[in-house]
C-alpha cells in the first residue's frame, strides 16, 4: 500500500480525494470536506487509483463526449462485423449477379442479334416474297389476259400457301420463327429488373440495420441523413432539376466529360469527393437546416473545370459564376467548391458558405475551418445576413477566401494559403508549415474543381 499523502492544508490529516474543476484541481482530506459547501465531483483516491475511468463523468467538459466516450467503451466489434458483413455479402451478391449479368448479357445479345438476321431471312422466304415480286413484273410485261389470269391465279395460290401455314396451330413455319424470336428476347432481357430489385430490397434492409446500429450505438453524434426522404419523388423532382439544368445550359466546361448524368439522382454527388464525405459537408449546422425545412432547395448549376480548359486561360473564371446566376434570377443559398491537387498525395480541399455559415475543409485531414466571426455570431445567437460573394479579386484575379487563407490564381496551378488568418486552424504542431498544410505544397497546383450552386 502506497503511503498516506499529508494534506497541505491540514499536515495532521492525509489526503484522500481529488476534485477536478474547470480553472484547477483540487485535493484534500476529511476536515476539508467540512469547509466546502459545494461537493459536486468529489473522488475518493482509492476509487481512482483502482479505475481510472471513474473520473470521466466527473472532468468539466460538455457532455456529448463524455458521452461518446461511453458510446465507444460499450461499442462492440462483434455485432458491428456482423451488420456489415450482411451488407458485405449482399453487395457481393450484387456484383457477382451483375458481372454474370454482364457475360451472359453480351453472349445472348450476340445471339440474338444473329437471331433476328436469320428470322428475317426467313421469313422473306416463308412470305414468298421472290415468287410474288417475279410474278408482279410479269403481271406487268404482257398485255394477254389469259396469261394476266394465270399469273394474278398463282399469287392468289401463294396467297393462300401463305395463309395454310399460319393457321396451323404448332408447326406454322411463320410462327415458329415468331416463338424463337421472343425467346431470345425474354432470353437476353433475364428478367435482370426484378433479380436486382430483390438484391438492392436486401442491400437497402442491411444498410438500414446497419444505420440503426450506429444510431443506438453512438447517439450523441451520429445523426441520420437529411436525404432520407421518400426517394421516388426526389428521383422525380431531381429529374425535372437536370432537365432544367441541362436546357439552360449554364457554363458546363468540360460537358462531353464532366456533366451531371440523372443516375447521380435523388442524391447530388461530387466527382472528387467519396459520397459519404460529401453528404457530411452538405449536413453542416445551418446548412443542413436548410435541407431540411426548405423542400424547394435544390441544384441550381454545376460546373467542373480543369487547368487546361481553354476558357480559364481565356479569363472566365469559374468564380464568375455568381453574377451569370443573378442574371438569370437564381437566388444562390449556399455553394461549395471542391478541389484536388495534384500536388503529392493528391490532397483534396475545399470552401462551403451559405447563409449562416462559412468554413474552409480538408478532406486529406479530414477537418474543418470555420470562419471566426461567422463561429463567434452563431454562438451569440445573432442574425446572418443573406449569402454573399465571398471572392476577392487582385490584379491577377485570383480567387481568395478570408486573409489569403486560401488564395488560387485564375489558372488553378499558382496561389498561396495562411490558414489561421480568418478561419480557425487550430493545429499545435510548429513542424507542420501552415502555408502547405493545404494544398500539400507551396502551390495549389490544381488538378480538378467542382462548384455547385444550391
Amino acid at each position: 500500500m502506497n503511503k498516506a499523502t499529508p494534506c497541505k492544508k491540514h499536515p495532521n490529516f492525509s489526503t484522500q480525494w481529488v476534485r477536478i474543476l474547470q480553472q484547477n484541481i483540487d485535493f484534500g482530506c476529511i476536515k476539508c470536506l467540512d469547509e466546502i459547501k459545494d461537493k459536486l465531483h468529489i473522488q475518493y483516491l482509492p476509487d481512482v487509483i483502482q479505475d481510472p475511468s471513474s473520473l470521466i463523468p466527473h472532468i468539466p467538459i460538455e457532455e456529448k463526449y463524455k458521452t461518446l466516450y461511453n458510446n465507444l467503451n460499450e461499442f462492440q466489434e462483434q455485432k458491428l462485423e456482423k451488420y456489415y458483413g450482411q451488407l458485405e455479402k449482399s453487395l457481393i451478391s450484387l456484383c457477382e449477379y451483375l458481372k454474370n449479368f454482364i457475360q451472359n448479357g453480351r453472349t445472348c445479345l450476340e445471339e440474338f442479334k444473329k437471331k433476328c438476321k436469320e428470322s428475317k431471312e426467313l421469313l422473306y422466304q416463308q412470305f414468298k416474297i421472290n415468287e410474288i415480286h417475279s410474278l408482279i413484273k410479269q403481271y406487268e410485261l404482257y398485255e394477254n389476259q389469259d396469261i394476266s389470269d394465270q399469273i394474278e391465279k398463282k399469287l392468289n395460290d401463294i396467297r393462300e400457301q401463305v395463309n395454310e401455314d399460319l393457321m396451323k396451330e404448332q408447326s406454322s413455319k411463320i410462327k415458329k420463327i415468331y416463338d424463337e424470336t421472343l425467346l431470345s428476347i425474354y432470353k437476353l432481357n433475364l428478367n435482370c429488373n426484378q433479380q436486382i430489385d430483390e438484391i438492392s430490397a436486401q442491400i437497402n434492409n442491411n444498410a438500414q440495420e446497419l444505420k440503426q446500429y450506429f444510431l443506438e450505438s453512438f447517439k450523441s453524434i451520429y445523426r441520420l441523413t437529411p436525404y432520407n426522404t421518400n426517394q421516388k419523388s426526389l428521383l422525380i423532382q431531381n429529374q425535372s432539376l437536370f432537365q432544367n439544368i441541362s436546357s439552360l445550359g449554364i457554363v458546363q466546361i468540360e460537358k462531353s466529360k464532366f456533366q451531371f448524368s440523372e443516375n447521380n439522382f435523388p442524391y447530388y454527388s461530387s466527382r472528387i469527393l467519396p459520397q459519404y464525405y460529401f453528404e457530411y459537408i452538405l449536413q453542416q449546422d445551418t446548412f443542413q437546416q436548410i435541407l431540411g425545412y426548405n423542400p424547394n432547395l435544390n441544384l441550381k448549376a454545376y460546373n467542373i473545370f480543369e487547368p487546361k480548359n481553354q476558357e480559364i486561360v481565356n479569363g472566365q473564371q469559374f468564380w464568375n459564376q455568381d453574377s451569370k446566376l443573378k442574371r438569370q434570377n437564381r437566388e444562390i443559398n449556399a455553394k461549395l467548391m471542391i478541389f484536388k491537387s495534384n500536388n503529392k498525395g493528391n490532397p483534396i480541399f475545399g470552401y462551403f458558405v451559405s447563409n449562416g455559415i462559412e468554413f474552409i475543409f480538408s478532406y486529406t485531414h479530414n477537418e474543418i475551418y470555420p470562419n471566426k466571426q461567422m463561429k463567434q455570431k452563431r454562438q451569440n445567437g445573432l442574425q446572418f445576413n443573406p449569402i454573399k460573394q465571398q471572392q476577392a479579386k487582385n490584379q491577377i484575379d485570383s480567387f481568395i477566401v478570408g486573409n489569403y487563407d486560401m488564395e488560387i490564381h485564375a489558372n488553378l496551378i499558382d496561389g498561396k494559403s495562411m490558414l489561421g488568418q480568418e478561419f480557425i486552424w487550430d493545429s499545435q504542431n510548429n513542424e507542420i508549415d501552415k502555408s502547405e498544410y493545404l494544398f500539400g505544397g507551396a502551390k495549389p497546383n490544381i488538378q480538378l474543381c467542382e462548384i455547385f450552386y444550391f
